[in-house]
């Protein structure tokens, strides 16, 4: 969004690595003070809202036991080069995607992926259109298309530390107003009325990616990156700034009763050397991985309760359910084939009594 101005700064950019910056850390890029006046395109492009810019969607919603739902959809946001560029043909926006969307049942998957980013016509700096590297545009573009979109996963990228690295990130933090990084354009910093606000300075809200299936999997594509996982960002720029909301999204919506489930949320850094096209193949890797766990999260929660195996929660299932309760191995013997961790209603990793109020909950769904 350009409401607050409709220029970008200065054409040359200044990198800023008088001291090389930790693993895991935004890279902060600096600009001259002069405005550099936007061609009339962009003007118009810049003008429209996050909601405006986005093309035609068809979101598709799929009940679940015990009262939620979800949809297919899945958010891709970056930010400065590469990672921009490497999400490209994810936008089903024709201004920036002229290629064509390529996100509609993505290889066949099931799932609509959508990605969201800033341009850079002047240069790098703040940028125009979704998610400018800017506090308050990236939290209005945020809470006006993400709700509006209702993501069952989400994956926020961002260019961050030199080099090749390709950095899983294993959770992101929260800071005071004063601790950010000034970004671009005043206020530069996030101001009390934006909701990450109101979260407590120091909250880590922590990924839900399949992290190491997706360091191995992009290792795997022999692409020469420095694939890792860093266990909590400590940037303190937009990059871990977008990452935290992702992942603050995904807990909001997290319960099985919600009608927009959101099951994985997670951010990862990208080198400042990676070229878009090995950005585009692991961008790609890592979605794929993402894609998995949705899968297969999806499918242990439709199976909550359906300890006989025959497609439904009902009052069939209760005999089966005591026996799963009382003894594992008479259950294994009565009903060969079925994974006892279907009795893991509450999906806290065991099976015991703190299941039996949610089974039951099940079974008077109607």
């Amino acid at each position: 969004m350009m409401s607050r101005a409709r220029h970008l700064y200065g054409l040359s950019v200044v990198l800023l690595l008088a001291c090389a910056p930790a693993l895991g850390q935004d890279v902060r890029i600096d600009v001259p003070a002069e405005a550099v006046e936007l061609a009339p395109g962009w003007h118009d492009f810049a003008a429209t809202s996050p909601l405006d810019r986005l093309g035609p969607i068809e979101k598709r919603r799929f009940p679940l036991p015990g009262g939620g739902s979800h949809t297919n959809i899945v958010v891709l946001t970056g930010y400065w080069p590469p990672t921009n560029e490497m999400l490209r043909r994810f936008s089903n926006n024709a201004t920036q995607n002229p290629a064509g969307w390529i996100g509609r049942n993505w290889e066949g998957r099931g799932y609509d992926v959508y990605a969201f980013f800033p341009e850079f016509p002047g240069g790098l700096g703040r940028g125009v259109g979704d998610f400018e590297v800017d506090y308050q545009d990236t939290s209005a573009d945020f809470w006006s298309l993400v709700p509006a979109l209702e993501p069952v996963g989400i994956v926020t990228f961002s260019r961050g530390n030199v080099g090749v690295e390709w950095d899983i990130e294993g959770g992101n933090r929260t800071y005071s107003s004063a601790a950010w990084t000034p970004d671009y354009l005043a206020p530069t910093r996030p101001t009390a009325d934006l909701p990450i606000m109101s979260e407590t300075p120091g909250t880590v809200r922590y990924s839900t990616h399949p992290m190491a299936e997706i360091r191995t999997s992009v290792q795997q594509l022999g692409l020469g990156l420095n694939v890792y996982i860093s266990p909590v960002d400590d940037g303190t720029f937009l990059s871990n700034y977008i990452g935290y909301h992702g992942n603050w999204y995904r807990l909001m919506h997290s319960a099985l009763t919600d009608p927009a489930l959101c099951i994985c949320a997670g951010h990862i850094h990208v080198g400042t050397a990676v070229s878009v096209a090995n950005g585009e193949l692991a961008a790609r890797q890592s979605l794929r991985r993402v894609l998995d766990r949705l899968d297969q999260q999806l499918a242990v929660i439709r199976a909550r309760g359906d300890l006989n195996c025959d497609g439904e929660t009902n009052g069939f299932d209760i005999d089966a359910f005591v026996l799963a309760m009382v003894n594992a191995e008479a259950y294994a013997a009565a009903y060969p084939g079925c994974d006892i961790g279907r009795a893991d209603v509450n999906l806290n990793g065991r099976v015991d009594h703190f299941d039996i109020d949610p089974f039951v909950a099940l079974l008077m769904q109607p």
